[in-house]
Order: structure tokens, then sequence, then C-alpha cells
């Protein structure tokens, strides 16, 4: 487990949420896995926590009772939203339909208790206490202080998000660090080590695309779709550099 913020009364390290209604107090993450049939899933789980602003007085009182008036209760003093991602340092799923319906890399959902249909359009999963329609099919965003509720927990989970990505490139910026002051080594370095990444990931969708053929089979068209998926993903990398 690690805390990527921890707020505290000393430090006073918090920020609010969109339009103010909430503070963040705390964005922690840990590793979760799930092995099966031999096969492994891994994942990263990012847990936001929030808290009403009672700074807002009169208009969180408006924006709470509003809400009651359609739920039927108040609503909780203490959301939290929980962005899942893969562990791309583990995948191992590629073969199994269990696990690629699990992950979301394969496709991103909102979830409000279980599934709504909505995709995430980002590579993770997100729930939350956001308030769905009645069919439970979507998000509420018709009654104006539903609507409000429900974007303040987005822009949260998009801010997270945003957190988790600084935090990943820090991470790879320490790996790729080499000491050298030559800035063509250190390009040289980065550019091996995301082609090496991104050629692994495109193995996994390789290997997950031939799983309808037969043990010990193989295509020439696949061989080629395959080799040409190298070639294209090389010669990207190699102009773009990613920089």
């Amino acid at each position: 487990d690690a805390d990527l913020l921890h707020p505290s009364q000393d430090t006073g390290l918090r920020f609010e949420s969109q339009r103010g209604y909430f503070w963040v107090t705390q964005v922690s993450q840990r590793w979760v896995a799930v092995t099966c049939g031999g096969h492994r899933w891994a994942g990263q789980l990012v847990s936001v926590e929030m808290e009403q602003r009672k700074e807002r007085g009169d208009e969180l009182r408006k924006l709470n009772s509003g809400i009651a008036g359609v739920i039927g209760k108040q609503p909780v003093q203490r959301p939290e939203v929980h962005l899942l991602y893969d562990d791309m340092n583990d995948v191992d799923h590629a073969g199994d339909l269990l696990f690629r319906s699990i992950s979301p890399t394969e496709a991103s959902g909102i979830f409000v208790g279980f599934d709504t249909g909505l995709t995430a359009g980002a590579g993770f999963h997100t729930c939350g206490s956001f308030l769905p329609t009645m069919e439970r099919t979507n998000l509420d965003m018709t009654h104006p202080q539903i609507q409000i509720w429900n974007q303040e927990l987005l822009a949260v989970a998009g801010a997270a998000a945003r957190i988790c990505y600084d935090q990943a490139m820090s991470a790879v910026e320490c790996q790729l660090s080499t000491g050298d002051s030559d800035a063509d080594v250190t390009e040289q370095v980065a550019s091996s080590w995301w082609s090496m990444r991104a050629l692994r990931q495109l193995e996994q969708r390789v290997s997950a695309g031939d799983e309808g053929d037969e043990a010990g089979t193989a295509t020439s068209g696949f061989e080629a779709e395959e080799a040409s998926a190298r070639a294209i993903a090389t010669e990207l990398m190699s102009a773009h550099q990613f920089r």
C-alpha cells in the first residue's frame, strides 16, 4: 500500500473538487491480484476519500436537500471514488476470457455497485458514490443537484487519474536515469525502454487474437499480422521517440 496524497491537519495538504463542494482528503493505492486456472491478473486500486465542505454553508445544504428529495435520504458525508488499473508490469491474462473481461484495458467501465454499461473513456474502471438513474444504467444528469454531485465525483476521478499519471511518469524517469550527462545516451535508453514496453503490449494483444486457433497450429496470415504490427509499432516509436 502507498499514499499518493495523505493530508493532515499539520500540513494542510488537500485540494477541493472542481466546484468546491468537497475536500479531497486522501488518495491512496494498493495492488491486488487474482490467480485462477494457471492465469494471473494483477491490478492497481486507487482510492480517493472526500468530505463535504462545511464552508459552503447554504449552498451545501441546498445541494443535500435537493438530492434527499429525490433519493429519499441524505447523501453520504464522506463520498469515495475508486479507480482500478491493470498492472502493466504483471500481465498474464491474454489467453483467459474471465480475466480479459475484468481488465479495464479491454473495456473500461463506470460502476455503481455493478456495471452501468457506461465506459470510463480511459484505461481504468471507476466506481464510487455516484447517483444513478432509476434504471441504474446511467448516471443521473437531469436533476440539477444530482448532476452537480455526479460531475464533482467524475472531476475528482479525473484529478486522481492525473496524480497516478504524474507518479507513473516520475517512476519511469527514475528508471531511465543513467547519471550520464550525454543527452543522446539517455534518449537511446528511453527509446529502448518504451519500445520493449510497447512491443510487450502488442504481443499480449496478438496472443489474445490467436486464442481461437487450435493448439499447436499457426497460420501464415497470423504470423504476417504479428510481423506487420511489430513493424508499424517500431516505425512509430522511432518517429516520435516517445517524448
